[in-house]
């Protein structure tokens, strides 16, 4: 059996607006008065009172303080128990500064100035090598900072340490 149209449009249409009146209707639906027939007379119900607590607004969040019971007692968890805190954290020491790196076991046993560039013979006390070192040299660590005429200055990570060219006459 073949529908006509408007059948048709009917039966789709109308469920939809009277869901969409359902939604977009008054929050307070009206209090009709029920009509009880008794005998030959009709009397009139008073209305009944609407209901105290009004419907809750769809799409509205509850507040977190609601949600506490499902933290502490996890639908989906065995024995519904939430995780438990992590164990305290030992702090950890502080890593130990290394030991402060002495200077290099070297005796100045020349300079050589000419015009602005210079070098300094430096002989090592444990193998007795002559070494050659001019300003911005690295030596065992140490940055060689400046060479003069009686002395050569080390500069290292514990400070600066001058080496001089003669050793101090005795007391």
């Amino acid at each position: 059996m073949a529908w006509h149209p408007l059948t048709r449009m009917l039966v789709v249409l109308g469920p939809l607006a009277i869901g969409i009146s359902y939604l977009l209707g008054p929050d307070d639906p009206v209090a009709v008065p029920a009509v009880v027939r008794s005998g030959n007379a009709q009397a009139a119900l008073p209305p009944t009172a609407p209901a105290a607590e009004p419907r809750p607004t769809p799409l509205v969040a509850p507040e977190l303080s609601d949600l506490t019971a499902t933290v502490e007692r996890p639908l989906f968890t065995p024995g519904r128990r939430g995780p438990q805190p992590p164990p305290p954290v030992a702090e950890a020491p502080p890593p130990e500064a290394p030991p402060p790196t002495p200077p290099p076991e070297v005796t100045v046993q020349g300079v050589i100035l000419a015009g602005d560039q210079s070098v300094a013979l430096l002989r090592r006390d444990d193998t007795g090598e002559v070494l050659t070192a001019r300003p911005g040299d690295d030596l065992s660590g140490w940055h060689v900072d400046r060479i003069e005429a009686g002395s050569v200055t080390l500069t290292g990570p514990d400070g600066s340490v001058d080496l001089p060219l003669f050793p101090p006459p005795p007391p």
